[in-house]
């Protein structure tokens, strides 16, 4: 009779065998493409990331009744037939939200740190300021009976180099007062804790968003703080783009940044 060439295999042999298999199974395709996570795809939903606290008239405070720039924001969106959805986080877990793909939007001022991680309107090379959002004060806070006052360029009384408490992550404020070469202290995490602050005397002066700290001044709690009379600036923000956002909604962000600046000037999204 012939050799029998079916021979069983041995222990070992189904060893290899087996780990052939299993390795089969799970390689990945050598030609499977990777798709970025931040991608959006056809019917995806824009993130819209605003910080969590209220700028009146501008911004309400989360489970509020929208302010008049939210208003604009989704109106010109629905105009246009964009899906947007808005989360209310703290600045700062903003930018890490949009830098994880979890948020393509949020507010910004185009400072030169701004200009370089989010995506503006532009023209010409330039900011295109026909199609800012909103506009808002930033303003001085002092203790009652200190001397500080405020010309537009230069603070006159009280020390000649004050500390400055700002708001910790906004860029929009803190960046004209060390272009101007002013002391910083960023550790307050609120407008409240801002002021509480100054009135301990930890800072010397406090600088913010009118619309955020002067409601603040009218309580009580903070009755012995003033606000110096002349504002520190003023600053542009717009709906500013996360830098990978895939560049096919390119034209219907143009087109959103437009609708934004028809509408703007109109009830009912102008500031009083």
């Amino acid at each position: 009779m012939p050799a029998n060439t079916h021979r069983k295999p041995t222990r070992r042999g189904r060893f290899f065998v087996a780990c052939a298999a299993l390795l089969t199974l799970t390689a990945p395709p050598r030609v499977q493409a990777q798709v970025p996570a931040q991608e959006p795809v056809a019917g995806h939903a824009l993130r819209l990331c605003l910080p969590d606290f209220a700028v009146p008239p501008y911004l309400s405070a989360p489970g509020e009744p929208a302010g008049t720039a939210q208003r604009l924001l989704h109106d010109s969106a629905q105009a246009l037939g964009l899906d947007l959805q808005e989360q209310r986080q703290p600045v700062r877990r903003c930018r890490y939200t949009m830098s994880l793909g979890e948020a393509e939007l949020t507010l910004a001022s185009p400072t030169p740190e701004n200009l370089d991680e989010l995506r503006f309107p532009m023209r010409d090379g330039r900011v295109d300021t026909s199609r800012v959002l909103l506009q808002i004060e930033l303003v001085w806070v002092k203790r009652r009976g200190d001397a500080y006052a405020w010309d537009g360029r230069a603070l006159r009384g009280g020390q000649a180099q004050p500390l400055v408490g700002v708001r910790s992550s906004l860029r929009s404020v803190q960046e004209p007062l060390r272009a101007r070469g002013f002391r910083l202290d960023e550790q307050a995490l609120s407008g409240r804790q801002l002021l509480r602050k100054l009135q301990a005397g930890r800072v010397e002066l406090a600088a913010g968003m009118r619309g955020e700290l002067e409601p603040l001044l009218r309580e009580p709690e903070f009755r012995a703080l003033e606000l110096i009379e002349r504002p520190l600036a003023r600053i542009e923000i717009y709906l500013a783009a996360a830098a990978k956002l895939d560049p096919a909604w390119n034209p219907r962000l143009e087109r959103w940044w437009q609708e934004i600046a028809r509408r703007r000037d109109t009830p009912p999204y102008a500031a009083p």
